[in-house]
């Protein structure tokens, strides 16, 4: 029954979104003002003797009806093309264009246009989790109106006035937008509006146009800082170092001689010149850092995890890997490690993993304790960031650090959760971030 009432609501919900959208798209300010004028005269008219409300009413519900009709033979005939950056960043303004070209043969006048994304509605489990401290706070609408205006990118519904189009002729137009929610942003439809005479409804026409463009996480300014630790043996060289086993990095090829092994010669070479010869291998020494992410954590550390995920963004991008080599590991629907540094990897390509990164909801802890203490001996040092502090990842550290690597520890604190052990001990190793003052903690993160 419960779930049933949950439902429910979230259908009713879904539908009065959509109904809040459309009145915003076609009634104009002078529109909502005719409705309340309308709305005040029917409750005036309850009296017999207000006959003017009668008369006021009448004469709004036809100039209404009239501005509804003329909206039915608008018709536009345009080619569109939307001209979108790669990438935008959360928080920050992203500018890109609209090219409109009129393929009728009539002057366009007094249209306006409007960029429509694709459904930004909460899904089912967004509204459900979107509160867990209360059993009936997610109903709320409020909360509702939170998860919509969360997802909205900070876009007024208010549509742009365009000049005069003559036939033939392509405008371009400037259009902003300022993200909030990283990951994959998808434009559906351009809408092109036209006012009624009276100004009070916008006729409007569709014209399918998807698109979509990669939100980044939001990313902090952090002093430049080095990573310690000696470099290390690594097997195969740089170009092998993303991969595990025994494989090795071509470098050339030499005149085989008596007791080498046979899986270096190289068969092809013998074919076309009749001559044994083998392939040499690089070996190299290089350092080798990690940057571990916490992903484990249900919906109420979603501030801490989208903090999480910004501090590990400002870490990429600060640390210099031209020296070295950066793993970026965290834990989703499996294991992943991403390598960057020395040509291996663009750090824009592992921000670029970040932008989509989910909470692991289905596997436990210990796959990410697994898949550090695999590494571990590929590694010079370790950066976690944190998401709690408790025994279990108190635990991975100790493990860690019992192999002689430097580890460094990133707790993103938020109070309301108390999502921190207090009786366990920090040293020094571990830096608390908290989600209310997070930048001013950041500035004095010092990691050397």
């Amino acid at each position: 029954m419960y779930r049933f009432f949950q439902k429910l609501l979230y259908i009713l919900y879904l539908n009065d979104a959509k109904a809040v959208l459309w009145r915003r798209l076609h009634f104009t300010n002078s529109g909502y003002f005719v409705i309340i004028a309308m709305a005040i005269s029917v409750v005036l008219s309850i009296d017999p003797k207000m006959s003017m409300a009668y008369q006021i009413l009448g004469f709004l519900a036809v100039i209404l009806m009239v501005a509804f009709l003329y909206s039915l033979s608008f018709k536009v005939n345009f080619h569109i093309k939307r001209l979108l950056p790669k990438y935008a960043t959360v928080e920050h303004p992203v500018y890109y264009k609209i090219l409109i070209e009129n393929i009728s043969k009539k002057k366009e006048v007094g249209l306006e246009i409007l960029d429509i994304f694709k459904d930004l509605r909460p899904t089912f489990d967004e509204f459900i989790g979107s509160n867990l401290n209360s059993r009936f706070q997610p109903f709320l609408y409020h909360n509702w109106h939170w998860l919509i205006k969360r997802k909205a990118h900070n876009v007024d519904l208010i549509p742009r006035q365009l000049p005069t189009i003559l036939p033939g002729e392509t405008i371009e137009v400037q259009m902003q937008l300022t993200p909030t929610v990283r990951g994959r942003l998808g434009f559906a439809t351009i809408l092109i509006a036209r006012k009624d005479p009276f100004g009070l409804f916008r006729a409007t026409r569709k014209i399918k146009l998807e698109d979509s463009i990669i939100v980044l996480p939001k990313r902090y300014e952090i002093e430049e800082f080095k990573l310690r630790g000696s470099r290390r043996y690594h097997r195969g060289g740089v170009a092998l170092a993303a991969f595990t086993g025994d494989s090795e990095e071509f470098h050339s090829l030499k005149d085989y001689t008596p007791g080498e092994q046979l899986r270096f010669i190289d068969w092809k070479s013998l074919a076309k010149t009749d001559k044994l010869v083998v392939k040499k291998y690089q070996e190299e020494y290089f350092a080798r850092h990690a940057l571990v992410l916490d992903t484990f954590g249900d919906e109420r550390l979603m501030p801490a995890f989208e903090l999480g995920v910004s501090i590990a963004a400002s870490f990429i991008a600060t640390i210099d890997d031209s020296e070295c080599l950066l793993d970026l590991m965290f834990v989703e629907n499996d294991v992943y490690c991403f390598t960057m540094g020395r040509g291996l990897g663009d750090k824009i390509n592992s921000i670029e993993v970040l932008a989509s990164i989910a909470l692991c909801k289905d596997k436990g802890f210990s796959v990410l304790v697994s898949s550090v203490e695999s590494r571990v001996h590929l590694l010079t040092s370790i950066i976690f960031v944190f998401l709690a502090w408790d025994k279990r990842r108190k635990a991975l550290v100790d493990l860690v650090r019992a192999t002689g690597l430097d580890v460094r520890v990133i707790v993103v604190c938020d109070k309301k959760l108390n999502n921190v052990d207090e009786a366990l001990p920090f040293d020094g190793l571990v830096h608390m971030i908290h989600t209310d003052r997070a930048l001013e903690d950041l500035k004095r993160l010092s990691i050397r």
